[in-house]
């Protein structure tokens, strides 16, 4: 195996989408190439860390944006956390219409 299908395999374990007998000869092709297997595992790490990110962003199904608002809403107004949502996201009868906006 060459290093152009290596990288090509590489891509497609990464997607899960490598077959036993590719990964059988991807492997083979580690054991001779060390730069396909640096490349390989340099991308593992890349994306075991993007997942851990994204993980991270939506744990509780919240965004780290949505989260960090909380945060600082919960300590400058000195809030309990079921009170926090209220100041960051009011109800929409709380949010002035446009037009009573423009008058005021």
């Amino acid at each position: 195996m060459n290093c152009t299908k290596a990288e090509a395999l590489i891509q497609a374990r990464l997607d899960g989408e490598l077959s036993i007998d590719e990964a059988i000869g991807l492997g083979e092709h580690f054991a001779l190439c060390a730069e396909c297997k640096a490349l390989a595992t340099d991308l593992d790490q890349v994306c075991g860390a993007a997942r851990t990110l994204i993980d991270l962003g939506t744990a509780g199904g919240e965004s780290i944006a949505a989260r960090a608002t909380a945060q600082i809403a919960r300590e400058l107004y000195d809030l309990e956390a079921d009170e926090v949502m209220d100041k960051v996201h009011p109800a929409p009868a709380a949010i002035p219409a446009l037009g009573e906006a423009a008058v005021a």
